[in-house]
């Protein structure tokens, strides 16, 4: 149970110890520093001498602290001081145990180990006295662990590891008091060979009892060699040779001893603990001193670069990115050299660091401070200049924002405002004074960097009222307006007032513009910008003489619509003088007019004559629109099928204006609307007033015609008939009488007794030789001969085929002479070939066969050949219904050949076999019909893949079925075709 606990007490020792080293590591880490601008030419020894000692005893005071607090003992006394007071009797007891092992053993080992261990008991015993303050214990355990040391290195010199023990027993002579034996075997240490920590812990404190002495290069000497390798003492001497170095006057070295040594403790300020701190402030403190005593920011600068390039490395690994500090050496440099009232080296400082450094975050602060010494050094033209260049440096936009990629923090905008404001102050005030266009641009500028950079800044809308003055200054009005619409209409803080008269300064901008030119385009921009203003500033005086402008100018630019609304609003307008609104007034009026207004054109035509003062010529124009206007809506009405309405707004236009040309019209327009609503007995009525009232007039012309509709309209065809042939022998006009006589015989037709339609054919045949052009409508006549003559023939019982057939072979002729193509004479020409076809195939189909049969088929055959020609070329008519019909034809016409063949009259006198032999001498003969036959109605239901299907393709199918039953008779084929 005492040996675990010994060992539990050994691990809390050897783990406190290396506690220390991690503690001594995390407390001197990588840091930031300044640099320097001036070194004196010459040192002055005793203000070197003054300056070492106070910083010496200041930098020892100060870190002497921080390491006594990390020693390893006092690590081990924290970690096991209560368990020490709780366990002292335990310590006892192990101590006896380990006495009574040492007595027994015959062991070296084993004595070895005892003796090892009973000093490690009695230093930690002595510890935990002096803890309890019990001095003369703790000197009796000392003197004991120093026994037993001594013992170790007397009784077994080769088999312990003398180093270890010599630094152990150097310890105890220390607690002890004894320094000069401590001393001794630190030298000897010290000077022994290897790298063991404890003689590197020897060569430290051998070192530091030099640098107390002031004996600087044996320090030098000796931290050198500590440093040789990375171990617990490392940041701790590099401290201490910065500082040698610079006792030394080396001031170049000692920089690189402190840079190292920050670059090894540096933490960032939000995590770094007080000891840190404390410790990179005095690193960043006597680098500073360094650089002052070289070049200053200069050599800092040169530092920094050789680090970058490769030129100068730190050599260690710990230390690899030294510019998270580099800001922190510069600021401790300047701040140096403002301690010592060296503004302009200051200054170049803080310039240096942004000269090296742009594109980091301190940059601007840098920048500002530089600024601001600046100013206290009183150097007015190189502060403006400074100014300026940090407005164009961290604006918004420039290429520092776009590099660092970072967001403008309120610190460095605050700035930017500061510097820019006094920037746009002094030379808005110089242009001023100067009166310059120049100067005035180049405060435009200014005051473009700023609405760029402060966007959403109380100032805003006061710098760009100002940037659009200035703007005007500088001979810019586009840019002004520019800037004035945005005061004028955008979200702003400027009162109503301030608004309006931004607003009045874009119109004014506009209107000079327009005069100047007098251009479409400057005049769509000046009536814009009034019109935006009288939509947005309801209650300004200046109102009333914008619209009236306004509406000038949209009658010039032929915006009558616009124009228009624009006067109503004129009328509206309180301040509106009395010529204003009469002016408005006739702008309304003719306005509507002439959109096509013409129910609101009516009535603002009254309103004009009935409200205001207009000379003679006035009244009778103003009259005369609103005759017309008054017609357009009778028209109007009439278009939208509201007829009853357009009958009554042309009797209204009679009452209001009867001596206007447009009431002749409207008197005419509303007997042709009685008629189309076939009110026929009050058209008539009408027609005959109209006929009356203006037979001179060009429309009474027209009335007989009108007449004679309004007859044909109640069936009296007789009537109309006779009227209609009356014009065509009457009129001199072509196509009226070509109407007329057309008409004439239309009408023949729907009487039904024989000689009514015999004397209907005489029309036709009459219109047919008077007009036999155009094609369309002779062509219907020849098929209304057609027509009557087969009606005559079912009324009659008379044979007028030959009649009709005439008529067929002219449609025919007709279509093919002149070449034809459109559907309706293709139809007809179509169906009067089949009809005639038709009768050829029924004399060929009663053709038979005899005797001799080579006389007999020829003359088939070549009837034959005439019906496929005539259904070829009804098939080149391409009138479907036709076409089905001649396809299957062809394919019966082969087939009727062949069936006639087999047929046919055999020859007499022939036997038997005679008979058989010339059966299949015939049979020959038929197959290649046959095969015609078929291959015509295979041809023909192929229109079935097109969609095609009726009762012709049916029948070939059907055809082939029975020619073919093998192939045809299948229900699947069917399916191929049927539609």
């Amino acid at each position: 149970m005492i040996r675990l606990l010994l060992i539990g007490l050994l691990a809390a020792f050897i783990s406190a110890c290396a506690t220390l080293d991690s503690m001594l590591d995390s407390v001197i880490e990588p840091v930031s520093g300044w640099v320097l601008t001036e070194q004196p030419k010459t040192l002055d020894e005793r203000h070197i001498k003054s300056i070492t000692e106070s910083e010496t005893r200041l930098a020892e005071s100060k870190i002497n602290d921080i390491m006594l607090t990390l020693t390893p003992s006092s690590v081990a006394e924290t970690a096991n001081k209560q368990e020490a007071q709780q366990d002292n009797q335990a310590l006892e007891q192990a101590q006896s145990s380990y006495l009574w092992l040492l007595k027994r053993t015959e062991s070296d080992k084993v004595k070895i180990e005892a003796l090892q261990k009973l000093a490690e008991l009695s230093v930690i015993q002595a510890e935990d006295y002096l803890d309890l303050g019990s001095e003369q214990q703790m000197r009796e355990k000392l003197a004991l662990a120093d026994k037993y040391y001594q013992q170790l290195l007397t009784d077994y010199p080769e088999q312990v590891d003398q180093t270890q023990v010599r630094y152990q027993l150097a310890r105890v002579k220390d607690l002890q008091g004894q320094n000069d034996e401590s001393l001794g075997l630190i030298n000897e240490l010290a000077e022994a060979d290897g790298e063991d920590e404890a003689i590197t812990e020897a060569r430290f404190r051998l070192a530091e009892r030099y640098y107390s002495k002031k004996q600087y290069p044996q320090a030098q000497e000796l931290y050198n060699q500590v440093l040789a390798t990375d171990n617990r003492f490392y940041n701790s001497a590099l401290f201490k040779r910065g500082w040698t170095h610079f006792q030394r006057q080396n001031f170049d070295y000692a920089l690189d001893d402190f840079v190292l040594l920050i670059a090894r403790v540096y933490e960032s300020p939000d995590v770094r603990s007080s000891m840190t701190s404390t410790l990179l402030e005095e690193s960043y403190r006597v680098s500073a001193l360094s650089l002052s005593y070289l070049d200053g920011p200069q050599t800092l600068a040169e530092f920094f670069q050789a680090a970058d390039s490769g030129a100068k490395s730190l050599n260690d690994a710990a230390a690899e990115d030294i510019s998270a500090f580099e800001s922190d050496l510069y600021m401790a440099l300047a701040a140096l050299y403002e301690q010592q009232e060296r503004l302009q080296d200051t200054a170049q400082t803080y310039i240096t660091f942004v000269r090296e450094n742009p594109f980091t975050e301190d940059a601007p602060i840098f920048e500002d401070r530089g600024i601001q010494v600046l100013t206290k050094s009183g150097f007015i033209d190189l502060v403006l200049r400074a100014k300026e260049d940090f407005v164009l440096t961290y604006q918004s936009g420039a290429l520092y924002w776009r590099e660092t990629g970072l967001e403008r923090s309120e610190q460095v905008t605050d700035m930017l405002y500061g510097h820019l404001d006094n920037v746009i102050s002094f030379y808005h005030a110089k242009a001023q004074e100067s009166k310059e266009v120049n100067d005035f641009k180049v405060a435009v500028n200014w005051y473009s960097i700023f609405l760029t950079s402060f966007p959403t800044h109380p100032d805003h809308d006061k710098k760009r009222w100002l940037y659009a003055e200035a703007l005007d200054d500088a001979q810019m009005p586009k840019e002004a307006l520019r800037q004035y619409e945005m005061l004028a209409y955008e979200p702003n803080s400027l009162t109503p007032k301030d608004k309006e008269e931004a607003a009045f300064r874009l119109v004014l901008g506009a209107q000079t513009a327009y005069e100047a030119l007098k251009d479409d385009l400057n005049r769509a921009k000046l009536i814009d910008e009034s019109s935006r203003y009288l939509a947005t500033f309801n209650d300004s005086q200046r109102r009333a003489d914008i619209a009236a402008q306004s509406v000038e100018l949209y009658l010039e630019a032929d915006n009558i619509e616009s124009a228009v609304s624009l006067a109503g609003v004129l009328m509206r307008i309180p301040q509106a003088t009395a010529a204003q609104s009469k002016r408005a007034q006739i702008v309304i009026a003719n306005g509507t007019f002439d959109l096509g207004q013409f129910v609101l054109a009516e009535a603002n035509f009254t309103k004009l004559l009935t409200t205001f003062q207009l000379d003679d010529t006035q009244i009778q124009s103003f009259r005369s629109r609103r005759a017309k206007s008054i017609y357009q809506q009778a028209v109007t009405l009439k278009t939208e099928g509201k007829t009853s309405e357009a009958i009554a707004m042309f009797q209204h236009l009679a009452k209001t204006e009867p001596d206007m040309p447009e009431r002749i019209a409207g008197d005419y327009d509303a007997a042709m609307l009685m008629l189309d609503t076939k009110q026929f007995k009050t058209a008539i009525n009408a027609l005959k007033a109209f006929q009356k009232r203006f037979p001179s007039n060009e429309l009474a012309a027209s009335v007989p015609a009108k007449l004679l509709l309004a007859y044909e309209a109640t069936e009296d065809w007789l009537a109309t008939a006779t009227e209609y042939e009356r014009i065509a022998n009457t009129s001199t006009d072509t196509e009226i009488k070509r109407a007329a006589l057309w008409q004439a015989g239309e009408n023949r037709m729907k009487l039904t007794s024989v000689k009514d339609l015999e004397y209907s054919t005489m029309i036709w045949k009459r219109y047919i030789k008077e007009f036999p052009i155009p094609n369309d409508f002779s062509l219907e006549a020849r098929q209304h001969l057609i027509d009557l003559y087969g009606n005559i023939s079912e009324k009659s019982g008379d044979n007028l085929k030959w009649k009709q057939d005439f008529w067929r072979r002219k449609i025919i002729t007709t279509v093919d002479s002149a070449k034809l193509t459109d559907t309706r004479a293709r139809s007809l020409a179509s169906a009067a070939l089949m009809s005639l076809v038709t009768d050829k195939f029924a004399i060929y189909k009663n053709v038979k066969l005899t005797q001799p049969l080579g006389k007999s088929l020829k003359k088939k055959q070549s009837l034959m050949n005439a019906l496929l020609s005539d259904y070829t070329k009804v098939s080149d008519y391409k009138i479907q219904a036709d076409v089905t019909k001649a396809g299957y034809s062809i394919g019966a016409t082969y087939a009727l050949l062949a069936e006639s063949m087999w047929e046919s009259e055999r020859p007499k006198g022939f036997s038997e076999i005679e008979l058989e032999e010339y059966d299949l001498v015939l049979e020959e003969k038929i197959y290649p019909v046959e095969d015609q036959a078929i291959a015509s109605y295979e041809s023909h239901i192929q229109l079935a893949k097109d969609g095609i299907w009726d009762e012709w393709i049916q029948a070939s199918y059907t055809a082939l079925q029975e020619l073919l039953p093998a192939r045809y008779q299948k229900e699947e084929v069917s399916d191929d075709y049927a539609p």
